[in-house]
């Protein structure tokens, strides 16, 4: 159910979205990446469905476009320290990296940390 403050917010469709984007925060982004994140993983940015159409607030587009703006470095060293901290990265080389990470970014992060454990026997 829309509330009656939603119904001022402006929504825009995928393509739309896309070039409000890239025009707005200068993230490159297009209408078929929209697309696989709305179908593929729930990284994308938030929308509602019109029937078959998806539209995008554009409180929402500016909310993860800044989201994946990364912070301000002077470095590429730095700026590869500030992904693993922030955990945008593929994955630390170790475990121990790992949990560095996820400790500098939350130190009451146990319980993940403890879920992102390999379990023993499976070193390669």
């Amino acid at each position: 159910m829309i509330e009656p403050s939603d119904t001022r917010e402006r929504y825009l469709r995928r393509a739309e979205a896309a070039k409000y984007v890239v025009d707005t925060h200068n993230v490159p982004c297009s209408r078929k990446t929209l697309a696989k994140l709305a179908c593929v993983c729930s990284d994308g940015p938030p929308f509602r469905l019109a029937g078959r159409f998806p539209l995008y607030p554009v409180s929402g587009l500016d909310a993860w476009a800044h989201a994946k703006i990364g912070p301000l470095v002077h470095s590429t060293s730095e700026a590869r320290t500030a992904a693993h901290i922030g955990l945008n990265i593929k994955g630390p080389r170790s475990e121990v990296d790992r949990r560095a990470a996820i400790a500098v970014l939350n130190p009451n992060a146990t319980a993940v940390i403890t879920a992102t454990v390999k379990p023993e026997g499976r070193d390669r």
